[in-house]
């Protein structure tokens, strides 16, 4: 009896058996977990449910690491050799469970194992990335950001897979020129991953990755908009003039109509229009879709 296609659970399980492929992550993690611990920006607080979250977690990377394959097999004929991935918050460590990280990679190895160990699960030639750049502003974490990934090239190396020409950055902010004009002169394709913990990123950041089109680069965006993290931010933003932190994010402040009081990110029961909409993801994924090819844009 001929095999049907794999459904949703089938195809995330596959996703997962990459991220956790051979144990490297938690090889990898074990080697460096006093410095994870003492890092960790998503451990949970109290009244979290830590067992859902971390869930939570894996299936985010999942997500990204099937999309990530999606994207590259599409692009690939069109530009083979120069495509490139951004990770615009690269350096978040491992989640955990009961002071263990968790066997899972995160985003900043998606672009090495998925083109690679990812394609030869699925029994096709790899397909690197040429030059992958991973942002993070805290020090420390882009330190220990730098040692996990040479583990996992290395780890590569020695089954003979290509890794990409890496290159470390810190405030995306502050170097999106730089990045931007590297990205222009080596890309034909490039794969921005934003999963911000707040408002960190920038709109005008956002915008000049986007504007990257008018140079003859395909743009894709995968941007996770974290509701939960801007509901607990938003009631300060909404007191202070201007919210200078929610005015950069939004690229205005067309985000006041949530302050007031029964409106929240995230609010299903709005509108979904941007003249209409009282939930500012809306209008800042229309945003983002208007200026990409195409895109994938979640809500958490």
């Amino acid at each position: 009896m001929r095999r049907g296609r794999k459904d949703v659970a089938e195809k995330l399980l596959d996703q997962l058996d990459i991220l956790t492929y051979n144990n490297w992550p938690l090889e990898i993690y074990e080697n460096h977990r006093d410095i994870i611990e003492q890092l960790d920006p998503h451990k949970p607080r109290e009244q979290t449910d830590e067992e859902k979250y971390t869930a939570y977690q894996a299936f985010k990377e999942a997500l990204i690491s099937y999309y990530t394959g999606i994207a590259i097999n599409v692009i690939h004929k069109k530009a083979e050799g120069e495509t490139c991935h951004l990770d615009a918050t690269a350096g978040k460590p491992p989640p955990h469970i009961k002071n263990k990280p968790h066997p899972t990679f995160g985003s900043a190895i998606i672009p090495l194992i998925t083109p690679t160990i990812g394609e030869q699960k699925f029994r096709r030639k790899p397909k690197p990335f040429k030059y992958v750049i991973l942002a993070e502003k805290a020090r420390a974490r882009r330190e220990l950001l730098h040692k996990v990934v040479q583990e996992v090239e290395q780890k590569l190396k020695e089954l003979r897979l290509p890794t990409p020409k890496i290159y470390y950055y810190d405030d995306l902010n502050i170097k999106r020129g730089a990045i931007t004009r590297l990205l222009a002169g080596q890309c034909r394709y490039v794969l921005a991953v934003v999963d911000p913990t707040g408002a960190e990123i920038k709109w005008d950041t956002i915008k000049a990755i986007l504007e990257l089109r008018q140079q003859d680069v395909i743009v894709d965006v995968m941007f996770n908009f974290m509701c939960a993290a801007l509901r607990r931010q938003k009631k300060k933003a909404c007191k202070e003039t201007p919210s200078h932190t929610f005015d950069e994010f939004f690229g205005g402040n067309h985000w006041r109509q949530c302050c007031q009081k029964r409106q929240t990110f995230g609010d299903a029961s709005t509108t979904p229009t941007y003249k209409t909409s009282k939930t500012p993801d809306t209008p800042y994924t229309q945003r983002l879709s208007g200026k990409t090819n195409y895109g994938t844009t979640t809500s958490t």
